[in-house]
Parts: structure tokens; sequence; C-alpha cells
């Protein structure tokens, strides 16, 4: 695939100096993601392309130069590198609108992302996905957009807004602005032969399009069987080992540096001793407002592998043309003649904070500034209230009923190993019975994931462990990958406050304690994202964390994004949904009470 100019004779006329170029870029030190060289040089943008790029290493001056040019910038010596590209993302994890999220992101020099809506497109469907598409149509960033594969993630273990088939699919990659298949979460299905997996990626293959992967402690047969079926590359690698183990496939690994999974350097540390990294991509995966508006987006992907040993230049590699390859995208990712024009100056190659940045030949950002204007969009989605089929729950409707009156039951309890990961297992525990009602020990919370698009009486309780909470409630319908609506809570009655506060903001999260709410992040579009711009939603955000701390998640890295996985079937070992208690590894339910 390649992007075509607009006026392809009259690029080559810029490229010969016969026509003025719109934007010439001078005196500025050109990184050659081709040879690895840095040379000064001067580049010529022509109606969003680049026309031609002085780069003279040896000194041969074997042509006299010559320019013409509507506006011209002196780099005054920095750095010129393409624009970053996010090769995993789903934008609504950042809880902004597409449009919000792009005047975040674009002065930290992120000019191209790679997203998938599944978080949208299981609550309101292809609507959802097209939605996400259209929002951004008439900015100056580039959205590779994919057809959400998994919707829901597991079918008939998870209920969700909508089911996507293949023919659901299909319509979607043929409308506008969808670029090919996100990533394929039902490894289960695609190593089972599973119809539906089998006929979506069937589709995808016959038609030649871009499938993203997902295949978390994948090794050996099972990842070769994986590859065979048709995705190119994966985000899930948590160890260094599996990013070996995949790029050894020739599978592309974008390793991952989101707000609540940092795998960039175990991965890097893992592989920077092999000769080639062609595979090696960056992502943020789910990157929250406030470490945006904090720390930056790719910028701050790029600097912690360099940090972790990746040579500069290999670092920018991983986050520009690497990912364009991948993507099949030909001229894209690089500084060189007939690529698109995204740019960025660099005053360092080491802590990339790019001091100009140019997208499709326009200058959009200046000092961390935005400069581009966004008009004003307004979709009707963003009017939808999504959460108004939740019913009026009670606190009896949030109460475990043990099997007994008085004595002591084993309870399939899901226990966190970490406090600061996602990972969780199914351990039987002795709980005691007093009255009917079960005495749960330190440490131990309940949890309910309620159905909120119609099916009212589809909720589960269970008991949790290692996940942190000490006292209060949060509850949420941001909840991968179905976002039905989620709850952590020591009583009913505190759980009955963080919910009905969701319900009222039509979506997002609240916390509380003492039967007060404590903490809320309004997210009325989906339930999943934001009205407001990234500094407000950034605070919003902060408010909620240190308020969780004080209920006792001390050490979540991210404490308000801890519950948006309790329901992520596709993540071992034990999860939950509003159909019950789910064995991932064994892809069947399992009982509260043994036996």
């Amino acid at each position: 695939m390649r992007i075509n100019p607009n006026h392809p004779q009259a690029l080559i006329q810029a490229a010969q100096g016969q026509i003025a170029v719109d934007l010439l870029v001078e005196n500025v030190r050109i990184v050659n993601l081709f040879t690895g060289e840095i040379a000064p040089g001067a580049v010529g943008i022509f109606d969003g392309m680049i026309a031609f790029v002085d780069f003279d290493p040896e000194n041969l001056h074997r042509e006299t130069l010559t320019y013409q040019a509507k506006q011209i910038i002196d780099g005054e010596g920095q750095y010129l590198i393409p624009g970053f590209i996010d090769a995993h993302l789903h934008i609504e994890s950042t809880m902004m609108t597409p449009r919000h999220f792009s005047a975040a992101v674009l002065p930290w020099g992120t000019t191209t992302v790679v997203i998938d809506p599944h978080e949208i497109g299981n609550v309101l469907g292809a609507e959802g996905v097209q939605y996400m598409a259209q929002s951004v149509s008439d900015l100056p960033i580039r959205y590779y957009v994919l057809a959400p594969s998994c919707v829901p993630a597991l079918p008939g273990m998870e209920s969700s807004g909508a089911d996507f088939y293949a023919t659901d699919i299909q319509q979607l990659t043929h409308s506008e602005g969808i670029f090919g298949i996100g990533e394929v979460m039902d490894f289960h299905g695609v190593l089972n032969n599973d119809q539906r997996m089998v006929d979506i990626l069937n589709q995808a293959n016959q038609q030649h399009q871009y499938i993203q992967g997902h295949a978390p402690g994948m090794f050996g047969r099972r990842l070769n069987a994986y590859l065979c079926s048709g995705p190119t590359n994966d985000h899930e690698s948590r160890s260094g080992q599996e990013a070996k183990d995949k790029m050894r496939l020739g599978m592309y690994v974008d390793a991952r540096e989101s707000s609540a999974s940092q795998n960039v350097r175990d991965i890097v540390e893992a592989v920077k001793e092999f000769r080639y990294h062609d595979l090696l991509c960056l992502c943020t995966d789910d990157r929250e407002a406030s470490d945006i508006l904090e720390s930056g987006h790719m910028n701050y992907v790029v600097k912690t592998a360099i940090e972790a040993g990746l040579d500069p230049i290999t670092a920018i590699r991983c986050a520009t043309l690497h990912t364009a390859r991948d993507l099949g995208v030909r001229n894209l990712g690089a500084v060189a003649p007939g690529y698109v024009a995204d740019l960025q100056l660099l005053e360092s190659l080491t802590d990339p904070k790019p001091s100009l940045v140019i997208s499709q030949g326009q200058i959009v950002a200046k000092h961390n500034q935005l400069v581009a204007s966004f008009a004003a969009k307004v979709s009707p989605v963003e009017q939808c209230n999504t959460v108004d089929k939740i019913p009026l729950l009670s606190e009896s409707d949030l109460t475990i009923v043990a099997p007994i009156h008085n004595g002591t039951v084993k309870v399939n309890v899901m226990h966190y190993l970490k406090p600061n990961g996602s990972l969780t297992e199914w351990r039987p525990t002795d709980i005691e019975v007093i009255d009917g009602q079960l005495q749960l020990p330190v440490g131990h919370m309940f949890a309910v994931v309620q159905n909120r698009y119609g099916l009212s009486e589809q909720r589960t309780l269970a008991v949790v462990s290692g996940f942190g909470l000490r006292e209060g409630a949060i509850a949420s319908t941001v909840s991968h990958d179905s976002h039905n609506l989620t709850a952590i809570f020591d009583t009913p009655a505190n759980a009955l406050v963080a919910i009905h506060q969701v319900i009222e903001q039509h979506g997002g999260i609240a916390s509380s304690a003492k039967e007060q709410v404590t903490a809320n992040i309004p997210l009325p579009v989906a339930g999943l994202m934001s009205l407001e711009s990234c500094d407000v939603v950034a605070e919003q955000s902060e408010n909620m964390k240190a308020v969780l701390r004080e209920q006792g998640l001390t050490q979540a890295p991210n404490p308000t994004m801890r519950i948006s996985t309790m329901a992520l079937p596709v993540i071992p070992k034990a999860k939950l949904s509003d159909k019950g208690l789910i064995d991932v590894a064994n892809h069947c339910f399992v009982p509260l009470f043994i036996d």
C-alpha cells in the first residue's frame, strides 16, 4: 500500500526545484532511518508530501542547490525525524474523545495511530466504530481504524451491546476510514478452529487485509498455529522471553508502555542483543490523560526504550518505520522523498520532546503547544445515554446468599497475583458463614458484574482477594471489553452509592466510602469517554487515584484502572462476566461455592 500524492506531477516538479515547495525545513540534522546516519541537510515539503531530502554526509557537493519555498523554517541544528506511530491503541482507554485525544498527542510528536475501537464497538456496535473514524476525518493526524474482530471477546461467556460476525466485519472494512482487522483476542477460537473466527480470518486473509494479533503467554506449537491464522503482530508480551519467542517466529512485537502495563524495559533488555530489530515496534495500548499530559505519548515510550538500552536511532525506528512496514504502508515512517510529510524537530534524541511537529505537511504544534485549529464537531453518539438499561439495584441484589446458615463454606475466590497486575487465579478458600452471610477474611472484597444492555437480571456476584481496596467501593462502566457495570466493594450499601453515581452521570467511574461518594469521573460517551479536554480529564483522574490510594490501593500504579480488567476473559486465569465465574485457560465457567 502507498499513500498517493494528490498531485504527483507537481510533486515531481517540486522535487527538482522547478516550482516552489510549500515548506522548507533547513539547517537540520537529518536522521536517516534507512542507514542510521545523521548529517546536516534540508527537506522540502509539497502538498503534504516530502518532495526532496538534501542529505550529503560525504560533503561531495555534486550539485548546486537552489530553493524556492513559500515558507522557510530554520531548524537551528536540531534533529529531524519522522512523526511517531502508535502501533496499537484504544483511544477509549484515554477517557477522551478522538478529537480531544488528537489535540493532546500531536504536540508530543505522535502523527499516526493504529486504533482498535473494540471498546465502543462492544457498547454501540458498528455505529460506535464508525463514529471513531468519522470524528477525526478532518484532523491533521493519521488514523488507521480497525474493525474489531472479537465483539464480544468470548461469545457465550459474556454479553455485550453487539455481536460481530464475519459479515458485520466485512461491512465495516468496506466503510470509509476502516483499514483492517482489530486484535484477534479469541485465541481459543483461533486454535480450536471455531467457526466465527475461521470465517473472520478466512475473509480477511482472502482480501489481504491487515490483521492485528493478541497472543498473551503463547509459545511453541500454539504460537505457531496462531501465526498460521494470519495475525502479524502482538502487544501482549509481558516478559522478555515472550518477546524473543515471537520475534524468532517472524512476529512483530509491539512493546507496550501503557498506564496499566509497562513491558518495554523487560522486552528491550531481552532482545537488545539480537542482530536485527526490524520486528520490534512500540505502542501505548491504554494510556491515561494524566500520563499524556505529564510525560507525553509515544515520545515517552521511545525514551523508555532508550533508557532500557536500545540505541536511540533503533528506538526511533521502532516507533516509526518498523510499524509502517508491519502496516504495509510503503511511504510512511521515514524522512525520504515521496514519503508523507510527518516530521518533528528534536533537541535531543535520547529525550525526544519535539520543538516543532509537522503532520501531513502542516505545522500542528510548537514547543508542546497545539497551533492547529480544530473545528467543533458534535456526533449523535456523544449525546446517547448508554447506561439507562441498568436496573435499579437494591442491597439484596448485591448480597451473596450462602448455601448454609452457619458454619464454613469453600468458595472459589478470584485472587490477584500481584498488586500491580491483572493476572488472576481461582483459589478455593474456606469462608465463615454467620446467619447466612459470608464473613470475608481480611484482604477480601465482594465483586459484581451487572449487564447494562437490557438483560437486567443477568449479574454475577463473587469474592475477590489481592485487589488492594481496603474499604468502600469503586464502580465503573469501563470494564474491558464488554463494558458491563462492575464494582468491587466491602458492603452493598457502599456499592449502591458508587453505582448510583455512575448511573446518574451516564457512565464512568465513581468511588465511595462511609456511604458517601468520594470521587468520580463522568464518562457520558458510551460510558467510556469524557466530553472534556485532556487537562480536565487528567485532573479528575488524579483526584480519583488519590482517593483510591486512601482507600487502600497503595501499590497499584494506576488505582483507577485496576478494576477495568476484572471482567476481561481473555487475560489469564480467573475472570468474571455478567454470566458467571470464568476459568480462562479451560474456557469454562466455575461455581462460586465448591461442594
